[in-house]
Parts: structure tokens; sequence; C-alpha cells
């Protein structure tokens, strides 16, 4: 994956780089997406900037709670009690991350092998190393977003939550789908994003009702 910076019109590298790269892709995604694939980032890179994107994501999430903790505030985050009344067990930090870390991981290898794989059946052109490449920066470039999801979501479930909160959620939600299907959409060759964005999230519908089913089948087992 080339360096970035210089004389050549490329952002800067750093968290100035980044930033400019992150505006890029929130207004001009499909110019984003070609900046990626004609970089051709490796596997390791990919996995990479899944990292950095949670990484960034989960820090922005900590200075919120510790600056406005009742933002994210919900009636799951009460202390819970188990079969003795006993304050229920509460993982640390470190198990947290790394657990929601090896979860990200397996969602970016199942949403790249799908993006690639279904793309690829519907006529598209781009290779298994493209779309990794476009989806980990599809994790990076929205990781600034993610915040503004979580607390989204905490607030509408609160009492009295504001009739704007929800609204947010489903905005950010809708926009951050958009880029994806921007990315994919730029990467294999399809000119149409609606299109894209329709067949995303009828396979992330089947996916979620696939796992649902098998997380049943294995608890009754």
């Amino acid at each position: 994956m080339n360096g970035t910076g210089g004389d050549d019109g490329e952002p800067a590298s750093g968290p100035v780089g980044y930033l400019s790269r992150v505006g890029e892709a929130l207004i001009n995604p499909r110019a984003s997406a070609r900046r990626m694939v004609l970089a051709q980032p490796t596997w390791n890179e990919a996995i990479m900037m899944v990292v950095a994107g949670y990484a960034i994501a989960a820090a922005l999430l900590q200075a919120i709670q510790i600056g406005a903790p009742e933002l994210l505030a919900t009636p799951s985050t009460q202390p819970a009690s188990d079969a003795n009344g006993e304050p229920a067990r509460t993982p640390g930090l470190l198990e947290k991350h790394g657990l929601e870390l090896i979860l990200a991981l397996f969602q970016f290898w199942i949403v790249s092998s799908l993006a690639w794989f279904v793309g690829v059946q519907a006529g598209g052109k781009a290779t298994r190393r493209q779309i990794m490449g476009v989806v980990g920066w599809h994790t990076l470039a929205t990781a600034p977003l993610a915040p503004v999801l979580s607390v989204a979501m905490a607030v509408t479930v609160q009492q009295h939550a504001s009739i704007f909160a929800p609204l947010i959620l489903i905005a950010t939600g809708v926009y951050v789908l958009y880029i994806f299907a921007a990315f994919i959409a730029q990467a294999h060759g399809f000119k149409s994003i609606p299109q894209v964005m329709f067949a995303t999230f009828g396979v992330s519908i089947a996916v979620a009702l696939f796992f649902t089913i098998l997380a049943s089948i294995l608890g009754a087992a």
C-alpha cells in the first residue's frame, strides 16, 4: 500500500491525513473507494484498518463514558445480580475490548467475503483483495460515526427520550450503509449505489436470520 504525502496532491500522513481521507469518504465515497482500490492494501493492512477503526471508536466511546456517562446509560447498564443475589461478574476492560475486537474481525471476514462473492455473482469485477481493502477502509473511515450511533441508540431507549434520537440513529445508520454501498459499487464497477444498498440490506437480514436460527438450535441442543 503506497504511502501518502508529498507533492502529488495526496493527503498528508498521520492524524491530518486520516481526517482528510475520512472527509473524502464521507463526502465523496466513490473517490475514496477508488483511491483504496488503486492502493491495493494487503490482507494484513486491511486487518490493521479494522483494528485501528475499532480502537478509534472505542476510545471515543470511552471519552464519552467518562465525560458524559448519562448519554450512554440504558436499563441494561444497571448492575445485575446472579441467582444467589450477588452482583454479577462483569468482564474487565481488556477482556471486554478483546472479545469485541475478535467479533469485529469476524464480522469483517463475513462482510468482505459476502460482498465479494455476491458482487461477483452479480457481475462485479473486484478481486477479493480489493473488497477486503474497501471493507477495511470503511471500518476505519466510519469509526468517528460509531459513537453517534451508540449515543443515539442509548438515548432512544431511555425514558422520556427525545424524538430526535431515533431520527439521528436512523439517519446515521442509513448514511453508513450508503458509504458502504458506494465503496462496494466502486470496487465492483456497479453504477447504481441504491441497488447495492438494497442488496446489502437484504443479505444482512438473511445473515442475521441465519445466525438467529443457529443460536436457537444450539441453545435448544
